[in-house]
């Protein structure tokens, strides 16, 4: 889940994932400020069948707020931003990350 990608150089995002090594799954929820790194949320578990919920919100003063659920496990976190390398026009016009 985010906003701007769209026309813009940064992504404000929050979303699990899964990668493999060989056989080997390995899962992880993360939020990023790109260009910034990702950072892994270790306050919310993950499992493969897990419902998740999310959002990434902007305040229009430079402030945004990513907040992921694993609704299975009743976890969540949430963390506000700021964040003055983004313009927030995603935001603005609605318009999903990625012209997804």
């Amino acid at each position: 889940m985010g906003i701007d990608g769209w026309d813009s150089n940064t992504v404000e995002q929050t979303g699990t994932d899964a990668d493999c090594n060989g056989k080997d799954p390995s899962y992880y929820v993360w939020y990023e400020f790109f260009p910034l790194n990702t950072i892994v949320i270790n306050k919310v578990s993950i499992a493969p069948g897990d419902n998740f919920s999310a959002s990434v919100t902007y305040d229009g003063n430079d402030e945004y707020t990513v907040s992921i659920t694993n609704d299975t496990a009743n976890e969540a976190f949430s963390k506000k931003v700021k964040f003055t390398g983004a313009d927030g026009s995603g935001a603005r016009r609605g318009i999903p990350p990625s012209g997804l």
